[in-house]
């Protein structure tokens, strides 16, 4: 057998609240700092992306949130709207700044030389964003 000398492994901590996140790498640091004094290996904890969690009062209620939803179902869809979940959309939330995820497909072997596009549900997505932006935009007819 053999006995690398170095090793690493990624551990993904989210949380709706930055404040639990903070918690829970204190206390995985005290279980890296345990499990180095009883074994004598050196561990350290090296965060490499940091995404804030977080939700603002008020969103679902919002003018953004309500007008994607009301734009889901007119296009034929049933919107999920829920305060859970973790992407980009938390970088704009952790700023203090409104963001909604419209999902769907975008194809699928990405990266490879057969990938391919889910040209349906990009048209229905664009379509989305159109609608959505004159509608929270303002935009006005005359």
């Amino acid at each position: 057998n053999h006995k690398p000398e170095t090793g690493w492994f990624s551990l993904d901590l989210r949380s709706l609240d930055g404040n639990i996140v903070t918690e829970m790498e204190e206390e995985v640091r005290a279980v890296l700092d345990g499990v180095s004094e009883e074994t004598q290996i050196a561990l350290r904890m090296e965060p490499f992306h940091l995404t804030p969690g977080g939700q603002i009062p008020g969103a679902r209620e919002s003018a953004l949130v309500t007008s994607a939803e009301a734009i889901s179902k007119h296009l034929g869809y049933e919107p999920r709207v829920s305060n859970m979940g973790s992407s980009n959309m938390n970088v704009a939330i952790g700023g203090g700044t409104s963001a909604i995820g419209l999902g769907g497909s975008r194809g699928g072997r990405r990266g490879f030389p057969d990938e391919w596009a889910d040209i349906p549900v990009m048209i229905r997505t664009a379509k989305h964003v159109v609608l959505l932006s004159a509608t929270v935009g303002g935009a006005k007819t005359e």
